[in-house]
């Protein structure tokens, strides 16, 4: 449904309006304090970032970058590059594989779902094909 909501918008003419006419310095996610790139707003879908920042810091949203969608939609408290930068992906994708799972990221149900699959008995025969009857 958020992706739907921001194709809208896209599709309205609702990418980048906002009030904000500064360019954006924006950080790639979880990089504090280091900024990766300087947005103009039109070029970012409209996203709570850009409405609700006060502090002059942006982030890009790790979701939007990895997978093209974010489930939060407008409501994303982080930057949505309308065409996100190779370096932005780049930052993103550097930073998965560096994570001990190799990025991908699990629900604990899942993992344990998981878990107990590999760790079930294997399946026994099949039952037994019924007798055939005496003369045939």
């Amino acid at each position: 449904p958020a992706a739907a909501v921001e194709a809208a918008a896209i599709a309205s003419g609702e990418p980048g309006t906002t009030a904000r006419t500064a360019p954006l310095p924006v950080q790639a996610p979880n990089a504090s304090g280091q900024v990766l790139e300087t947005l103009r707003p039109e070029e970012c879908l409209r996203t709570r970032a850009l409405e609700d920042n006060n502090t002059g810091t942006f982030t890009h949203c790790a979701h939007w970058l990895l997978k093209g969608s974010c489930h939060h939609g407008a409501a994303c408290k982080f930057v949505h590059a309308a065409l996100p930068s190779e370096l932005a992906r780049a930052a993103v994708a550097t930073r998965a594989k560096r994570r001990p799972d190799g990025g991908a990221s699990k629900s604990k149900i899942t993992a344990t779902l998981d878990h107990r699959t590999q760790d079930a008995p294997a399946p026994g025969p099949s039952a037994p094909e019924p007798p055939k009857p005496v003369g045939e």
